[in-house]
């Protein structure tokens, strides 16, 4: 038996220069995307982490070259956000066109981000982000959220604005408190 090909795309690589040095990723990448894959792990999958190695492998290929090569490897395709419109398209078209599955991960809703948050001037309505960010997920294969009230406000959005019944699975985050190696912080009371 042929095993399923995984390929997961964090997209928070590029947030600081050490994580693309070493093609790095967030723990929200580690526990929404990897971290599920190794409990999964067996006979039938194979997965591999992509960051900056998608953008070092781009370079001196035309677009066409690198997403047909990228993509012909690979089964289904797991993503975090993305809401750079060239790099949304081009991946969701070249999937597709291979008549691949992509799903698309949150563990936030971005349609309520609260005024105080440092993304609301990204995601508030008329933000550009927004608009890319609606637009990417409505041409998902499915979607994965961390609990109920996700998986609720989006299959609603999903209803509501597209017309869509988008599959949507509850994929909860994996903490493993065994990875946890730090000594708490001392209590203050005056804290």
């Amino acid at each position: 038996m042929q095993k399923i090909k995984v390929a997961l795309i964090g997209t928070d690589w590029n947030s600081n220069a050490d994580r693309e040095k070493t093609n790095g990723h967030s723990g929200v990448t580690y526990y929404r995307l990897i971290k599920p894959m190794l409990e999964w792990k067996n006979d039938t999958f194979e997965f591999t982490y992509h960051g900056a190695d998608l953008a070092e492998e781009a370079k001196n290929k035309s677009t066409v070259q690198f997403w047909t090569d990228f993509v012909k490897r690979y089964d289904l395709f797991v993503v975090k956000h993305v809401d750079n419109p060239e790099s949304a398209s081009n991946l969701i078209f070249f999937v597709h066109q291979a008549g691949k599955k992509i799903i698309i991960d949150f563990d936030d809703n971005l349609f309520e981000v609260k005024k105080d948050q440092p993304a609301y001037k990204h995601y508030k309505p008329g933000e550009e982000k927004r608009a890319y960010v609606s637009a990417f997920i409505s041409l998902m294969d499915g979607i994965f959220v961390s609990t109920q009230p996700l998986h609720d406000y989006y299959k609603k959005m999903m209803k509501d604005i597209y017309n869509i019944d988008m599959p949507i699975f509850i994929l909860p985050n994996y903490n493993d408190i065994s990875e946890w190696h730090y000594t708490p912080a001392e209590k203050h009371d005056d804290k």
